[in-house]
């Protein structure tokens, strides 16, 4: 009997040691999720998310390591985000979103070689991905100066991927063969008539064609556009990302909150991200709601700090200015600040909010004469935007009285007239562009090359 439990005791010793050796060796073989690089690299907020992260992985479940792969991304610690995702996909091979991200990474990290291998394998197994696994598999090609090997790529992409087509044919254009490109760049143009990178791209073919007068019109039309296309996948989608990881999310959780009835509850809270870490979005959000809770003095203290330290834009002054002038402050100086952000940019809404400022210091005169600059403004955003019977009412009012653009606002409204096919009062106008400003070279040219016709 005895010898019976002596031998059931060292069996079960044995299982146990077993055991014990089996976790320990499990433990060792599982590699330690990275850390942040040091210190201090992020805010507070972040870095509880990162520890959060970093815990999930140690004892992962599906998606844990692609999580802090992708956290690691967003934050610009590539390094540490390949060795996550590598770990990502040794456990979940069969993950599509663990390739596309580890090809991302790998982008960025310049090893455009092993990037374009695992954008493949992904594409592979999520066809949803096909078309922005190529396009950013032929940018890797491209940096590699392997021409041939892009080309391939884009071949491979929807006729619905602009930022694929677009490449293609801007390839094509640049490996001598603008004829090629055309019949895309045409079809393009038809679904896309707003983008004005696909007419720079078109008159360059049409150059290379010997085609002037097509590349000339589409030069004159890419002013009249007012859109571009975005061609950095990569940057687009770690910026979708941003929002799911640490300050980021809590600031976007913060603004979700912003409704009527619980201001207060969100200017708590964007103070309390304010103290973690200074962001300039996050303060322009929170004087914006101190100006709907009529707190225009601390709207104000919000909007001089963001300037000071982030530099002043026109839309940030345009804010200061109106705070200011809720908060009662000096006439002159809110009519000073308004005067810096048309500095910045010619804008409508300036001038209107100048105009009673003025209307109180100044003479008529100056009222008029801001007023014809406030339509000269909005007729070039008219002309921008392609509403060119609205730009040359506007531009025609503008012309009508002396002010600082007055020689531009008789060109500009010279273009929309040779536009509308009126081509003597298109040089009438020129020439009185060239009256106000004898120097005025894209006048004068007009004026020499549609004078002969």
């Amino acid at each position: 009997m005895n010898r019976l439990r002596i031998t059931l005791l060292i069996t079960l010793l044995a299982i146990e040691t077993v055991l014990i050796a089996w976790c320990i060796n499990k433990r060792i073989g599982r590699p330690a999720p990275p850390r942040l690089p040091a210190d201090g690299m992020v805010d507070a907020e972040t870095a509880r998310d990162f520890q959060r992260l970093w815990i999930l992985a140690e004892n992962p479940r599906r998606g844990d390591w692609l999580a802090l792969g992708q956290a690691f991304a967003v934050y610009g610690f590539f390094p540490q985000a390949d060795q996550c995702l590598q770990q990502a996909i040794q456990l979940e091979p069969d993950s599509a979103n663990n390739w596309f991200w580890s090809g991302l990474v790998l982008n960025r990290l310049g090893q455009t070689t092993r990037s374009t291998r695992q954008l493949i394998q992904a594409a592979r197994l999520d066809p949803d991905l096909t078309d922005t696994c190529h396009y950013i598999a032929a940018r890797n090609h491209l940096r590699n100066d392997s021409p041939e090997l892009a080309e391939a790529e884009l071949r491979q992409i929807g006729t619905g991927h602009l930022a694929g087509q677009y490449l293609l044919t801007y390839l094509l254009v640049h490996t001598d063969r603008p004829s090629a490109a055309m019949p895309i760049l045409d079809a393009l143009i038809a679904q896309h008539s707003d983008v004005h990178s696909l007419y720079q791209l078109r008159a360059r073919a049409a150059e290379a064609l010997g085609d002037s007068d097509m590349a000339r019109q589409d030069r004159q039309t890419v002013e009249r556009l007012p859109e571009t296309i975005a061609t950095d996948a990569v940057a687009d989608q770690l910026g979708e990302r941003s929002f799911e990881f640490g300050l980021e999310k809590r600031i976007f959780q913060a603004g979700r909150l912003n409704t009527p009835g619980n201001l207060q509850a969100v200017v708590n809270e964007l103070k309390a991200i304010l103290e973690i870490s200074y962001r300039p979005r996050v303060a322009r959000l929170l004087a914006s709601i101190e100006l709907q809770r009529r707190q225009p003095e601390s709207a104000v203290k919000l909007l001089q700090q963001m300037t000071k330290r982030d530099g002043a834009t026109a839309d940030s002054l345009i804010e200061l200015g109106l705070a200011m002038d809720d908060a009662g402050h000096e006439p002159t100086r809110v009519f000073q600040i308004f005067q810096q952000a048309l500095q910045y940019r010619l804008d409508p809404e300036i001038c209107r909010l100048m105009t009673p400022f003025v209307k109180t210091q100044s003479s008529q005169a100056d009222v008029d004469r801001l007023e014809a600059l406030r339509q000269h403004a909005a007729g070039l955003q008219a002309f921008s935007e392609n509403r060119i019977d609205q730009a040359v009412k506007l531009f025609e009012t503008a012309a009508s009285t002396a002010h600082q653009r007055q020689a531009d606002s008789n060109f500009f409204l010279g273009e929309c007239l040779r536009l509308l096919e009126q081509p003597h009062a298109a040089l009438d106008a020129y020439r009185r562009c060239l009256e106000l400003r004898p120097h005025h070279g894209r006048a004068a040219d007009a004026l020499d090359r549609y004078g002969k016709t």
